[in-house]
């Protein structure tokens, strides 16, 4: 699984994290890369359970996310996004999990939502390009 954005702020966050958490993700990514994603998902799922506070849980939100729109399950893929949004607002990649929400949205053909979004992000300098790249496609689809 390719991750559409970076998990830029892991090695950070496992700076600060149990060796037992940073032992938990590990399992869980090694999952996805044996091309076995309902076991990593279950993984993902149970680390937020035990470590609920863990300095790797914007990671795993945003791998849970990923995992999961890869498994087709939008609506979950957005649960564990706006888990994101609402636990770590003052994250690093808080922009770009709002556009990658966003994307998740026109996928699951929720426009209204994908477009609150984006009106959220347009103003982010390193996202605006993408926003209105991707509302001119939407925009010559129809």
């Amino acid at each position: 699984m390719v991750l559409l954005f970076p998990i830029a702020s892991q090695a950070q966050s496992a700076a600060t994290s149990s060796p037992r958490e940073v032992f938990a993700f590990d399992k869980a990514k090694s999952f996805i890369q044996k091309g076995a994603p309902v076991e990593a998902i279950q993984h993902l799922e149970l680390f937020l359970v035990n470590y609920p506070n863990s300095g790797l849980a914007p990671d795993v939100l945003i791998t849970l996310g990923e995992t999961l729109v890869q498994q087709g399950d939008f609506k979950k893929a957005l649960e564990a996004l706006h888990l994101f949004l609402e636990k770590f607002p003052q994250e690093p990649r808080v922009h770009d999990v709002r556009y990658r929400a966003s994307e998740i949205y026109f996928k699951a053909g929720e426009t209204e939502e994908a477009i609150s979004l984006w009106k959220e992000v347009v103003g982010q300098e390193e996202l605006k390009n993408a926003v209105y790249r991707r509302a001119t496609e939407i925009y010559t689809e129809q």
